[in-house]
């Protein structure tokens, strides 16, 4: 049974990003390292509209999706502009979704936990907020 995206998501900040992630799936191998990672924060929240299926995952905090996972490969993270190159030196590539960077890194990166704390705190900035 598909589940719908949570109410808090639904605004400007994601919009982009779940039109993109809504037909995708999951492959639950490359996200194993960052759901790990992911779960040490309190105030992080991951939503899967069908996890039977093997739907896309997405991380949040507030009101803001910082992370994601689709695909055979890669995890990606919404990277801050002054942290991109950072994010690109490991990206397997990036695309602009909502006005920001996302970066597509192998489930194994070096730099992934770095990375991580970094999307997760440039989803944290008050003026993100719809």
């Amino acid at each position: 049974m598909t589940k719908s995206v949570p109410a808090i998501l639904l605004n400007g900040n994601n919009a982009e990003v779940l039109r993109y992630l809504d037909p995708l799936s999951c492959h639950g191998d490359n996200i194993e390292l960052l759901q790990s990672l992911l779960a040490a924060y309190r105030d992080v929240y991951w939503f899967c509209p069908d996890t039977r299926n093997y739907r896309y995952i997405l991380w949040y905090t507030g009101n803001t999706v910082f992370a994601y996972g689709a695909g055979m490969q890669y995890a990606s993270l919404r990277i801050a502009d002054n942290d991109a190159e950072q994010a690109a030196e490991f990206a397997r590539d990036n695309r602009r979704l909502d006005g920001s960077s996302w970066f597509s890194l192998p489930p194994r990166c070096e730099q992934l936990e770095k990375l991580a704390r970094l999307a997760y705190e440039h989803a944290k900035i008050p003026d993100r907020a719809d």
